[in-house]
């Protein structure tokens, strides 16, 4: 799997173990998505999704509130 050098949210980068991310912003709304799980963080009007897949942080994106996170 590919990744930009250096790709990173604050402290947090691309491969991080799952559980530093529950480190960094607490417990978020985990959604199963097949092979993959989405945990989704909502403030305000921005909804921020870190995808997690084989127990690492595999990638984050930006999402409107209420919309579906899996892809």
């Amino acid at each position: 799997m590919w990744k930009p050098e250096g790709w990173r949210t604050g402290n947090l980068a691309l491969g991080a173990p799952a559980p530093a991310i529950t480190a960094r912003w607490g417990a978020l709304v985990t959604i199963p998505c097949g092979s993959y799980e989405a945990r989704v963080l909502t403030r305000g009007t921005v909804t921020t999704v870190f995808y997690v897949y084989g127990g690492n942080l595999w990638g984050f994106g930006l999402n409107r509130p209420g919309g579906s996170p899996c892809h």
